[in-house]
């Protein structure tokens, strides 16, 4: 697939020659675009007739790739629908490289990536451990392409190669709506899924030889959240680290967050970013934020790594109003959240609150009061300290603008 090297090149162009007229607007003549169209639906029909007898090509429309504010430029991917009896599907056909792609229910790979997440993470052996949520993958890009009426019926669909949805549609899945069934491979879902994938034994080896097999398929973009124990070394997980999974593998983590208690490493395709909780004192009581300290990136094949810290509680200014207390920050562009921590013997302590945030200290329109109002109350932490709380029992978060004013 070269989508997105050819994604990459037209931005550059977009870059160097942004200033001249020409490269804005369409970079195709009409005429063209019914080519390709013309193309794809005969390559298409050519697929269907060696796979799926009946089947016939009903559309066609060319996935033009739009540059904001700027050029546009006719792709090679051409989408659109095709029938097999009553029954209508959506199709995406690369036509310099004659790959097909259809679609099935997001739900079979993204339950089924699990278990190889874990894997590739080295974590295996310390699976009951861990906690994956919020699973998701593609291949391409899932924006509109072209025709409204098509992507409105795209739903919770996404593409996978055209042989390999046949086969496992050939090998039998079915999505349930309970916890009734387990795939042969895969035995952990979502805690509090309602629906979950059940797969034959053969599905099972179709799909575990997919994701094995990088060279005969695209790219897995994979995002979610992994909670793993406190004990285990996050350091490893840095961009060296996810290059050579995206290398070896043929996984992208392009949106993945592994979270601890207090640190957090959040792989995002072209860069890492370590986080830490941190608790600092201010005034007589404590504040918690998040803290960025480590950070590299891949550029020409280089990989860069750096050490800094992002947020401080020296930017942050608490003013006793004589009906509570406001924050405010000595940068305006430096906010960050704040949670409110103290002891036995601070201040703050004495009073319970309400939390004000006040909509009009920023530019821009707000509907309904200025004011916005939330209860909070003060929860003992297992450290012994106070920790102020919204109703739901989450921990309250401050920023720009909030105002704790006295409730009793």
């Amino acid at each position: 697939m070269k989508k997105l090297t050819t994604c990459m090149v037209m931005i550059l162009c977009f870059l160097l020659l942004s200033g001249a007229s020409s490269c804005h607007g369409p970079q195709y003549e009409e005429a063209d675009v019914q080519e390709m169209e013309d193309k794809g639906k005969e390559l298409m029909q050519d697929w269907l007739d060696a796979h799926i007898e009946g089947a016939k090509v009903t559309s066609a429309y060319v996935y033009i790739n739009y540059i904001p504010s700027g050029p546009q430029y006719l792709t090679d991917s051409v989408f659109g629908e095709f029938t097999v009896g009553d029954e209508k599907r959506i199709y995406e056909i690369e036509t310099d490289e004659n790959e097909v792609y259809l679609t099935t229910d997001a739900n079979i790979l993204n339950d089924f990536l699990g278990s190889y997440i874990l894997e590739f993470l080295g974590l295996s052996d310390r699976a009951d451990e861990c906690t994956l949520s919020d699973v998701d993958n593609s291949f391409l890009s899932q924006s509109g392409y072209g025709n409204e009426e098509i992507y409105k019926d795209y739903g919770s669909a996404y593409f996978m190669p055209g042989e390999t949805v046949l086969a496992l549609e050939q090998a039998g899945f079915e999505i349930t709506e309970d916890d009734s069934g387990k795939s042969a491979k895969k035995d952990f879902f979502e805690e509090g899924s309602q629906s979950r994938v059940v797969l034959s034994d053969e599905a099972v080896s179709i799909l575990d030889e997919f994701i094995r097999d990088p060279g005969n398929r695209p790219m897995i973009n994979v995002g979610g959240n992994l909670s793993i124990p406190d004990d285990i070394d996050l350091k490893p997980y840095d961009m060296a680290y996810f290059t050579e999974l995206k290398k070896e593998k043929g996984i992208n983590f392009r949106s993945f967050y592994i979270y601890q208690d207090n640190v957090t490493v959040s792989a995002l395709g072209w860069y890492t970013v370590y986080e830490r909780m941190e608790r600092k004192p201010c005034e007589d009581f404590y504040v918690e934020y998040t803290a960025e300290y480590i950070s590299d990136e891949c550029r020409d094949g280089e990989i860069k790594q750096k050490e800094y810290y992002t947020n401080s509680v020296d930017e942050l200014m608490v003013k006793e109003t004589g009906e509570g207390y406001s924050f405010s920050f000595r940068d305006p562009e430096k906010w960050f959240n704040i949670h409110i921590y103290a002891d036995d013997d601070s201040k703050i302590r004495k009073h319970d609150y309400i939390l004000r945030h006040d909509q009009g200290a920023h530019p821009g329109k707000y509907g309904g009061g200025r004011y916005i109002d939330r209860n909070v109350d003060w929860s003992r932490t297992d450290d012994g300290m106070w920790v102020l709380v919204t109703d739901d029992g989450v921990r309250a978060w401050f920023s720009d603008a909030d105002t704790l004013v006295f409730s009793d």
